[in-house]
Order: structure tokens, then C-alpha cells, then sequence
């Protein structure tokens, strides 16, 4: 509750005007946040630095902050047990909770063989739940039809022939 009371006030510091929504994981109703006519483009354009984006006058994040990514990638299923460890409270994330803010991607999990496994944590909630079916077990003539995904795909398919 405390936590929630430091966003809040911080939320009201960027803009008193906000209307805060308390959800669970971004669930909430979609007449809350699609035409509610709460945009004021006079307002917004009063606020300091509002087209910096626009312009290309903001630095880029990773040089702002000094924030980087790495992208990793494996042939081999993560052991389920090792990465439920990982994304534990005492795992990982929790070792370099001042390194490591935010992670996203997929998993291959060792107890299944099917199923994409969608993982993110952001400080110390994370969380892991089932995201489809990994292309290699959908029959190819069901999978997407856009040039730069077939691209990728077959590239994958190559790098893990070559792996074996």
C-alpha cells in the first residue's frame, strides 16, 4: 500500500491532472482508457519538453540512463525447476536487482515441448505464463505469411541444424 501511495504521488508529479486506475496486471475495462476525451493537445503542449521526441531532441535511453540489452538465445530447454529458481525471490533478479531492470522474452521449458512460455519481470514481480505454441510444432502452412517472419524463422530453423 505504501508502494502504491509513492507511485501515485510520483504519477501526480508528471501530471495532477492524470486519472490513476488501480488494476491487476493492467486489467481494467476498455472504456476506461480508449475515448474518454481526457487528451487536451492545448494542455499537453504546455508541458516542458512535450516534442522533444518528436523533434529528435531527446537522448535516446540508453544514453540517459546507461541502459543496454543483451538478447539470448539457446537450442535447449531451460530445466523448469532452475528457472522457476531464477525468477524466484531469492533467485537471480534478486542478486542484481540494482543491474538488472527488466526482462522479457520466451522460453522453452524442458517439461514441455509445445508451448512458448511468455516470461517478463520488472524489479521483483515476475511472471511466466503460456503464449502459444513454438512454430516448429504448427503445421508450416498455418504459420505467418509476412516476408521479414519467414525471414527469421528459417534463419533460426538453419542456425539450429547447424548447432546439432
Amino acid at each position: 500500500e505504501e508502494e502504491l501511495q509513492t507511485v501515485k504521488t510520483f504519477v501526480r508529479k508528471l501530471n495532477p491532472e492524470a486519472r490513476i486506475l488501480n488494476t491487476n496486471h493492467s486489467r481494467t475495462d476498455l472504456q476506461n482508457v480508449v475515448g474518454t476525451g481526457l487528451y487536451d493537445l492545448a494542455k499537453a503542449s504546455q508541458l516542458p519538453g512535450w516534442m522533444d521526441d518528436v523533434n529528435g531532441d531527446k537522448k535516446p535511453e540508453t544514453e540517459e540512463y546507461g541502459i543496454s540489452s543483451i538478447v539470448y538465445r539457446r537450442f535447449k530447454p531451460f530445466n523448469p525447476l532452475k528457472l522457476a529458481q531464477l525468477l524466484s525471490s531469492t533467485g537471480l533478479f534478486d542478486d542484481h536487482k540494482d543491474t538488472i531492470l527488466r526482462s522479457k522474452g520466451f522460453v522453452w521449458a524442458a517439461n514441455n515441448h509445445d508451448t512458448k512460455l511468455a516470461v517478463a519481470s520488472t524489479g521483483p514481480i515476475s511472471d511466466v505464463r503460456p503464449f502459444g505454441y513454438w512454430f516448429v510444432c504448427v503445421p508450416q502452412e498455418q504459420w505467418p505469411r509476412r516476408d521479414d517472419m519467414m525471414k527469421e524463422m528459417n534463419m533460426i530453423l538453419e542456425q539450429k541444424k547447424a548447432d546439432a
